[in-house]
């Protein structure tokens, strides 16, 4: 209650002196968006804002706010992705219906709309076709593409949006090395995620991607820089932990059974697997359950352990299949042992007779 009174107490005061300017819904509007994209992630869960965020992007529309019903819009798809919808899923697609719905508005309110939120949408766009396999179009821009732009406009809160989309995504791929890299050039870019869940997440990869790169690092000094990296980040995940945030449980079990693999403690690292599995299901996030899945196979296979390897992978293949990344079930398929054959594992190759209708809709 505290936190929230911080942030909003000027916002309010704001609103409450300029309100005889403005309507009713374009007051509500701009708090929604406030409230739920900058404090509420704090303490309840990530789902539970879509819903507010979807009902700001309408007053927003309605009253004509398109600049505050952009950023509704631009929380509303940050919130789907990192909160586990499935790709191509209702709230994707809803999504996709109200940003054609903005798209088509003429005249100067488009104008208004912040070149941040677009940027922002456009890279969950790419996000999207990447986990399904989709090839972006050649007039489309590439992450690189959209860095340039935002580089160009010296925006720091969305260039950090961007590097945090691209390294979930060499996470998921298992693209650490690059991910490593991509964590050491981009620097550092909390100040700029400040108070947003994106921020968290960053925190939540860069504890991973440590605590991987101590493996795979060759120097020994590289190695001991990536652990304190890793544990310097771990430690504020466990502090958000402790104040009851229900949006990094899952994650930090997943950190603690990561660290407790490197250090060759295996009871506790399959206990945390266990934990991190449980609590993703429990609370909705399908993308870091099938994480989560496919990271303790490989803690699996690296004791020899055959049956639960095979176990955790395939597990893993079926919540990434229900989240709806196809490319990366096909990843995950095509290193399965010789002795499984394509043709069994076709089940867990999603088709969804709305995949072509969504990448129309992206398009438009």
């Amino acid at each position: 209650d505290g936190l929230t009174y911080f942030w909003t107490a000027p916002l309010l005061d704001t609103l409450l002196r300029k309100g005889h300017h403005l309507c009713v819904e374009c007051v509500e509007s701009r708090f929604i968006y406030a409230v739920e994209g900058l404090i509420y992630h704090w303490s309840k869960p990530l789902r539970d804002t879509l819903g507010p965020l979807h009902e700001g992007n309408r007053l927003g529309m309605e009253c004509g706010d398109i600049e505050s019903a952009g950023f509704n819009l631009d929380f509303y798809l940050a919130r789907a992705y990192y909160s586990g919808c499935q790709i191509g899923g209702k709230a994707v697609t809803e999504f996709i219906d109200g940003h054609i719905k903005y798209q088509n508005i003429e005249g100067g309110h488009s104008q208004r709309f912040h070149i941040t939120s677009e940027l922002d949408i456009e890279s969950y766009f790419l996000a999207f076709k990447k986990l399904r396999g989709v090839e972006i179009q050649e007039d489309e821009r590439d992450f690189d593409g959209i860095l340039a732009v935002a580089n160009q406009i010296g925006n720091k809160s969305l260039l950090g949006n961007i590097y945090l989309i691209q390294l979930d995504l060499k996470v998921f791929f298992g693209e650490w090395e690059e991910a490593a890299e991509m964590l050491h050039s981009a620097g550092n870019v909390q100040d700029a995620l400040f108070a947003k869940y994106s921020g968290v997440r960053w925190t939540i990869l860069e504890a991973l991607i440590s605590i991987k790169a101590t493996r795979f690092s060759k120097k020994i000094l590289t190695s001991l820089k990536w652990r304190r990296r890793a544990y310097k980040a771990v430690r504020t995940v466990r502090g958000w932990a402790r104040k009851k945030n229900p949006n990094v449980v899952h994650s930090l079990h997943l950190l603690e059974a990561e660290l407790a693999s490197v250090q060759g403690r295996r009871r506790k690292a399959e206990s945390h697997y266990r934990d991190a599995i449980d609590t993703a299901w429990k609370n909705g996030f399908l993308q870091d359950q099938a994480l989560s899945n496919e990271l303790a196979s490989l803690h699996f296979e690296g004791i020899g352990d055959a049956a639960q390897k095979s176990a955790h992978w395939e597990s893993a293949i079926r919540c990434y299949s229900e989240w709806g990344a196809t490319a990366k079930v096909e990843q995950l398929v095509a290193k399965l042992d010789g002795s499984y054959q394509l043709e069994s594992w076709s089940q867990y190759i999603p088709y969804d007779s709305n995949d072509d209708e969504v990448h129309q809709r992206s398009q438009t």
